[in-house]
C-alpha cells in the first residue's frame, strides 16, 4: 500500500504526485477515466491542433522547475511577446488596456491613488474595482478578463480569494498606485526556487505538442493506475482528492458528510468550447494577437475568441 493515494489524475494530482516522488514519498495517482490530464486535453483533427481545455498557462517559478525537472523546457512554445490583446466594444476590436476606454474611464483610474475608502469586508471583485478603478474599468477590462479566465461573474467572484495580494495592497498602502511605486524602491526576497537555467521570455505559453504534453509526461514518470471508479477515503494513511468538488462530494458523503455540504456550495460555470476555421482571404487584415474578450453588456453571447493559428505555430494548415 502507498504512503500516499491521490485521487484524480488531472494537473493538480499529476503536480502532488511529482513533488511526492522528488520527496522520495511513495504515492499512486487513482483516475477513473482512461487518461491522465483532467480538462487538459489536445486533439489533432484534419491538420488542426485543438484544445479542448486550456489554451496555455503562464509560468509560475514552481511550474517552471517541474517542467524544467521534466526535460521538456526546449519543449516551450511562446507566442509573440508584443501579439495585442483586443476587447470588443461599440462594434469593434479595441486594443487592451486603453483602446476599450473613454477619456473619462482613463481619468477615473489615474485617480486611484485618491480613493480613500477600504474594503472592510470580504469583497467582491466587482465591487472592489468599480469602488477603486470606476465601473468602466471594470466592465470593459477587468470582468472580460475574469469572464475569460473564470466564466464567472465577477460579482460571485471573491476579491480576497482571487487578489489577495492586492486587498493586503489597500489594507497596508492605502492605494494599489501608491504599493506598486513602492515595490520599485525594494528588492525582491523571493523564496522560490532558482531555476537551473533562464525562463523563456513571454506571459503565456504552451507546447510544441499541444497542452497535454505536461500531464502526459508526468504521467509517464508516475504511478497512475486507470479505470479505478471506487477511490474511497482511508485506504492509505493519506488521502489528497485532486478532483471537481461535485466528484469530491461523492466520496466524502459518507465518511465526511459535513465536509461534503460544504463543497456543494462551490458554484461551477458552464462552459463550452467552439473551434472554427476560416479561409486565410476570408478576412480583411491578418488575424494577429491574442484574440478577443467580449464584456457581457455588448450583446454577444461568448466569453471571447482565441486567434489560436496566430498565437501559438502547428495549430492550422496553411491557408487557413
Amino acid at each position: 500500500m502507498p504512503d500516499v493515494i491521490i485521487i484524480g489524475a488531472g494537473i493538480s494530482g499529476l503536480s502532488c504526485a511529482w513533488k511526492l516522488k522528488k520527496l522520495g514519498i511513495d504515492a499512486a495517482v487513482l483516475e477513473a477515466s482512461s487518461r491522465a490530464g483532467g480538462v487538459i486535453r489536445t486533439e489533432n483533427v484534419n491538420g488542426y491542433q485543438i484544445e479542448w481545455g486550456p489554451n496555455s498557462f503562464q509560468l509560475a517559478p514552481r511550474a517552471f522547475q517541474i517542467i524544467d525537472e521534466l526535460g521538456l523546457y526546449e519543449e516551450l512554445l511562446a507566442p509573440d511577446p508584443h501579439a495585442p490583446r483586443y476587447v470588443f466594444v461599440n462594434g469593434r476590436l479595441r486594443k487592451f488596456p486603453f483602446g476599450p476606454l473613454s477619456f473619462g474611464g482613463i481619468i477615473r483610474i489615474l485617480g486611484e491613488p485618491f480613493v480613500r475608502s477600504k474594503s472592510a469586508t470580504d469583497e467582491s471583485v466587482s465591487g472592489f474595482f468599480r469602488r477603486r478603478f470606476g465601473g468602466q474599468a471594470h466592465d470593459r477590462l477587468v470582468a472580460p478578463l475574469l469572464t475569460g479566465m473564470y466564466a464567472a461573474n465577477t460579482e460571485h467572484l471573491s476579491m480576497a480569494a482571487v487578489f489577495p495580494r492586492m486587498v493586503e495592497m489597500e489594507r497596508e498602502y492605502g492605494s494599489l498606485a501608491g504599493a506598486m511605486l513602492r515595490s520599485f524602491t525594494r528588492r525582491s526576497n523571493s523564496s522560490e526556487p532558482a531555476p537551473s537555467r533562464p525562463k523563456p521570455r513571454g506571459s503565456v505559453f504552451s507546447f510544441h505538442g499541444g497542452m497535454q504534453v505536461l500531464p502526459a509526461k508526468i504521467a509517464e514518470n508516475v504511478n497512475v493506475q486507470y479505470g479505478v471508479n471506487h477511490a474511497r477515503v482511508g485506504d492509505a494513511p493519506v488521502t489528497v482528492l485532486a478532483v471537481p468538488t461535485y466528484r469530491a462530494v461523492e466520496i466524502l458523503e459518507q465518511p465526511h458528510s459535513a465536509i461534503a455540504n460544504l463543497l456543494r456550495k462551490v458554484r461551477y460555470a458552464p462552459m463550452v468550447i467552439a473551434a472554427t476555421s476560416l479561409p486565410e482571404d476570408s478576412v480583411k487584415e491578418p488575424l494577429r494577437g491574442f484574440g478577443f474578450l467580449a464584456p457581457r453588456n455588448q450583446g454577444l453571447h461568448l466569453l471571447g475568441t482565441l486567434f489560436s493559428s496566430a498565437l501559438f505555430t502547428g495549430r492550422a494548415p496553411n491557408e487557413r
